[in-house]
């Protein structure tokens, strides 16, 4: 038996509904009606056992009860939960070490954090994101779609003020003000690695459950504050040049759109499935990676597999497995000259736009959820960075 748990998101239903959409097998549980949640549960206890696998995202059904302990643990399924964010979002649930349940990430640099931090979780795997295709509909041709760059998302608004840990020894300010300068001026780097140089030029050696607790810190406050000043670069870079970009989302993004109100549109947030929609009525789909340095995004995947042109960042991970100008357009987030460029090319040329269209299809085909699925029934995962 497959158990799916699902309720607490839209986007991550999206993903469950499209994995068992035909499964004859799969036991689909909604977790937001708590009651309702324990009632099936024990319809379904005398059936669920070692042999049972749980399929969740982001803990979603996890800190269930039974006697006092952890019920998958009682039960000792195979509780398999990915995690769609960075894992130390999660440090209080990884903290309580719970034998059942094997983390997959979502970045193979994550991977590299869990088997560094949280040496218990022995069979941490990694699996990149995927898309969910809508059923074929006629194709919008290019030159008639009406929007021409579609951002969907909302614009982080985080100012960091240093918090204060007696561990880093007075070198609190210092210390996130490096990490932040860092990641800044190299915006190709992990948290990780700009953490190790911080440390070492410090002279401070972090024990696991203090480092665990500055990277917390580091992800809440410094990532989000870089990723929303790499954001609103792209988008003001793009509007600047005088191409028009319509965003779904207002959220953080009214100081930029003021700035450039001709050529930056914003929209109310919309639901996964209209964002696909929204795709297949747009020239080029723009992805922002969200720190992702090994890893993906959905937005990419869907993008390719509803018929619209991806423009993105890139990674070590995309950069290995997609080909710039092919399947795909690459910028980077320290040369926004090359993005304008890039999105003016596509722009300007619709037969070129069309070929990547073509081959991106075929290139995301093998990125559904449905493929992704049986690779953890299987047990198939990308060794990391040596996936072929």
């Amino acid at each position: 038996m497959v158990i799916f748990l699902k309720g607490m998101l839209q986007t991550l239903d999206l993903f469950i509904d499209y994995m068992t959409q035909d499964m004859e097998d799969a036991v689909v549980i909604d977790v937001s009606d708590y009651k309702a949640y324990i009632g099936r549960l024990q319809e379904l206890d005398a059936q669920i056992d070692e042999t049972t696998d749980v399929i969740t995202f982001n803990n979603v059904g996890l800190t269930v009860e039974a006697h006092g302990r952890n019920y998958w643990e009682v039960k000792q399924v195979k509780f398999h939960n990915v995690y769609v964010d960075p894992p130390i979002w999660y440090l209080r649930v990884l903290e309580r070490n719970y034998k059942c349940m094997q983390i997959i990430t979502v970045d193979a640099y994550h991977k590299e954090f869990m088997n560094t931090y949280f040496p218990s979780y022995k069979n941490t795997q990694f699996l990149p994101l995927a898309g969910v295709p809508l059923p074929e509909t006629a194709e919008i041709p290019y030159e008639e779609r009406k929007i021409d760059v579609l951002y969907v998302g909302a614009r982080r608004e985080v100012q960091s003020s240093s918090p204060v840990f007696a561990f880093l020894q007075g070198h609190d300010d210092e210390v996130f003000y490096t990490i932040k300068k860092i990641l800044l001026e190299y915006p190709f780097m992990t948290p990780e690695k700009a953490y190790d140089i911080c440390m070492s030029q410090f002279g401070l050696q972090l024990g696991l459950e203090e480092a665990r607790i500055c990277f917390r810190a580091i992800y809440e406050q410094i990532v989000s504050e870089v990723r929303g000043y790499y954001q609103g670069r792209v988008i003001e870079s793009l509007a600047a040049a005088g191409i028009t970009v319509d965003i779904y989302c207002k959220k953080g993004w009214e100081p930029v759109q003021a700035r450039y109100p001709d050529h930056i549109r914003l929209h109310d947030s919309v639901t996964p499935t209209e964002c696909m929609e929204l795709m297949r009525e747009s020239k080029i789909t723009l992805n922002i990676q969200p720190w992702f340095k090994y890893g993906s995004h959905d937005r990419i995947y869907n993008a390719m597999l509803n018929g619209s042109v991806c423009v993105s960042d890139t990674s070590d991970y995309l950069v290995k497995h997609f080909k710039n100008g092919r399947d795909i357009v690459f910028y980077e987030l320290d040369d926004m000259d090359g993005l304008v460029k890039n999105v003016r090319l596509l722009l300007d040329n619709p037969g070129f736009a069309r070929v990547i269209m073509d081959n991106q299809k075929k290139a995301a085909a093998h990125s559904t959820w449905k493929e992704r699925l049986q690779n953890i029934l299987e047990q198939r995962f990308e060794e990391g960075k040596d996936f072929v």
